[in-house]
């Protein structure tokens, strides 16, 4: 398969035990987070959270990067040519 996907029961667990924890919890401990294997110091970043979850960040940045061209698709065929 293109993308790989994996049985992931994260989201059904979190919203079990704290149902608004996506909306309340702010940018530390999110659940979408940035695909650096590294940060700038060099610590691991990326690795705890696969390891926790097997879920990719590339999904969701295929997810968003076609929601961006469908955007700019929609941005050009919504133009008005010759005053039509």
């Amino acid at each position: 398969k293109f993308i790989p996907e994996y049985q992931d029961s994260y989201d059904s667990t979190i919203f079990a035990t704290k149902p608004g924890y996506k909306w309340l919890n702010g940018v530390v401990g999110g659940t979408v987070r940035s695909g650096r294997f590294y940060t700038v110091t060099g610590a691991e970043d990326y690795v705890s959270i696969y390891n926790e979850t097997m879920i990719y960040s590339r999904h969701f940045t295929f997810i968003f990067n076609t929601f961006v061209l469908l955007q700019i698709f929609n941005f050009l065929n919504s133009r008005k040519l010759h005053e039509e």
